[in-house]
């Protein structure tokens, strides 16, 4: 029974983990996309949006490594 609960908790962390890293991906993909569009009006330039996007991914990089890292705790 306990063997239970503690499979249904690893579970329960892991798609909170996935639901964190799907956020995080959401708010990189709007933040670029909005840069994208300051670059289309001339506000931003291109080595603006690239190392917003460079910096987006590393940043999705970390977040999935430290989940991952978490969920072994487990």
């Amino acid at each position: 029974m306990i063997q239970t609960l503690q499979d249904h908790a690893f579970d329960i962390v892991s798609l909170l983990a996935l639901a964190i890293a799907a956020a995080a991906f959401c708010g990189v993909a709007y933040h670029a996309y909005t840069t994208y569009s300051e670059v289309q009006n001339g506000k931003k330039t291109w080595g603006q949006f690239g190392l917003t996007c460079g910096v987006g991914a590393l940043l999705l990089v970390i977040i999935i490594w430290l989940l991952t890292k978490g969920t072994d705790v487990l």
